[in-house]
């Protein structure tokens, strides 16, 4: 088990240094970490002599607490970060690391500001402009969207990116 749990952690990471990091990694990541922690119960389990109620209720614990962080962060946000700012410290190598433009529009209000950093680069014109472009499709649905919203669809992170993002800052 220990050896499966470091062969996919391997692979996670070889994925993320040589790609990108995406969201599905993160959960990957999550859920790997998730596993260990009941690998190491269950080791506790059998070391202590415990009751299989003991490690059935750790487990869940782990499992809920888990859930219940992942609600809070703006992982998408997090992930279009990342990976900018990856792109933008290769951009002196021979050969940048590659940017997935449609990935990162794709991601939501979190990503709306790095796209808006790849978009203002001088370094690969190309990428800017794929960027702008991605930029400009977004303002636009984010334009007709905001007169067709309802009340019950507000989201509060939501109408402070789309307020920033119609501004053009």
């Amino acid at each position: 088990n220990f050896v499966l749990i470091a062969g996919v952690f391997l692979r996670l990471r070889l994925y993320v240094h040589d790609l990108q990091l995406t969201e599905k990694r993160v959960y990957v990541a999550c859920f790997l970490a998730l596993v260990g922690t009941g690998f190491l119960f269950l080791a506790w389990f059998v070391e202590k002599r415990r009751s299989f109620n003991w490690l059935l209720g750790r487990n869940a614990v782990a499992a809920f607490c888990l859930f219940f962080v992942l609600q809070f962060p703006d992982v998408a946000g997090a992930v279009a970060r990342y990976n900018v700012a990856c792109w933008q410290s290769s951009l002196d190598d021979a050969e940048p690391k590659p940017l997935d433009i449609e990935y990162i529009a794709s991601l939501g209000p979190g990503a709306w500001e790095p796209l808006e950093l790849v978009a203002g680069t001088n370094k690969l014109p190309w990428v800017a402009a794929n960027a702008r472009a991605k930029l400009a499709e977004i303002r636009a649905e984010e334009f007709a969207a905001a007169f067709a919203a309802d009340w019950r669809e507000w989201q509060w992170c939501r109408a402070k990116a789309r307020e920033r993002l119609l501004a053009g800052k």
